[in-house]
């Protein structure tokens, strides 16, 4: 498998999905939800979690009562979260919607973006407009809470290529 696309191409989720959905990244979402007081979500809140991917903080969030709806792009990524909702009884709303197009005005007391899922629109602009269907998206009072890796944390990452084999896959990370 040969792969040079990017994040946009759903081809790119679905080929590497092993290699980026790993089982360790659900099971830190679920200590985070346990640990973390940014995450310390009020009862019954209704939250919009957006990039929210194969359901990695949209399933735990549900199990744990809250109103969830995941929204995403990617139609193979929303298969695996409906999957994932049902497998675990875990009541949640998919869509399938463009980050920088869906808000539901004031419907949700909580949105999530996370895994640093913001910021790879080439033109501002759309990030801008990403923002703004998040603050839209907002009941008064609400909170957003944005994952973000800047770029200290990311220059202390740097390391070498990475190179990992699976089976007939192989992953070059640069």
């Amino acid at each position: 498998m040969t792969h040079t696309g990017g994040f946009q191409d759903d081809d790119f989720w679905t080929e590497f999905y092993d290699f980026l959905f790993s089982d360790q990244r659900f099971t830190q979402a679920e200590d985070l939800l346990d640990t973390s007081p940014l995450l310390a979500l009020p009862t019954g809140a209704r939250v919009l979690d957006l990039c929210c991917g194969p359901g990695v903080f949209t399933v735990p969030l549900a199990r744990r009562g809250y109103a969830v709806t995941g929204v995403d792009r990617s139609p193979a990524m929303l298969e695996r979260a409906r999957a994932l909702s049902a497998e675990r009884s875990a009541p949640a709303t998919y869509v399938e919607a463009d980050v920088r197009a869906y808000a539901q005005p004031g419907a949700f007391d909580v949105v999530l973006n996370m895994f640093t899922s913001f910021g790879y629109f080439d033109d501002p602009a759309d990030n801008a407009r990403a923002l703004r269907t998040m603050h839209d998206s907002l009941a008064p009072g609400g909170t957003l809470l944005l994952d973000l890796a800047g770029k200290e944390l990311l220059a202390g990452r740097v390391t070498p290529p990475k190179v990992v084999r699976r089976g007939d896959d192989l992953l070059v990370q640069t």
